[in-house]
């Protein structure tokens, strides 16, 4: 998703699951042109995260990088952040690549609502 006007970090998550999630962080200036576009009065990110046109813009992404991959390979669900990724926050190294263990762990519970509850059953 590197080059990606909209997208700014992303972070594949799948290892163990049956079928594989993405968490992406968006550029703010990108965010707000597509707001602008639609006539959005809304500026917070919190809220503009949600909002539909937001999210088919990323659908659209995803859907543009999934083409021709194998089904085992293709992202299912995601979620957006409102925040991006930082290197103060500790999610990012010096040289900007998303630290996956730490990440992955800040936003467990939200990852894991992107699955089905597991059973217990075979």
């Amino acid at each position: 998703f590197k080059g990606d006007p909209l997208i700014s970090h992303c972070l594949v998550y799948g290892d163990k699951r049956k079928f594989i999630s993405c968490l992406f962080t968006l550029h703010v200036d990108a965010v707000k042109a597509i707001a602008t576009k639609h006539k959005m009065s809304e500026s917070d990110m919190d809220k503009l995260i949600l909002e539909p046109a937001i999210i088919k813009e990323v659908e659209a992404a995803v859907n543009k990088r999934n083409d021709g991959l194998a089904n085992f390979e293709k992202i299912k669900k995601f979620a957006l952040l409102a925040k991006d990724f930082t290197i103060e926050d500790n999610e990012l190294t010096p040289t900007f690549k998303v630290k996956r263990k730490l990440v992955t762990e800040k936003y467990k519970e939200l990852l894991d609502g992107l699955y089905p509850p597991e059973t217990g059953e075979p």
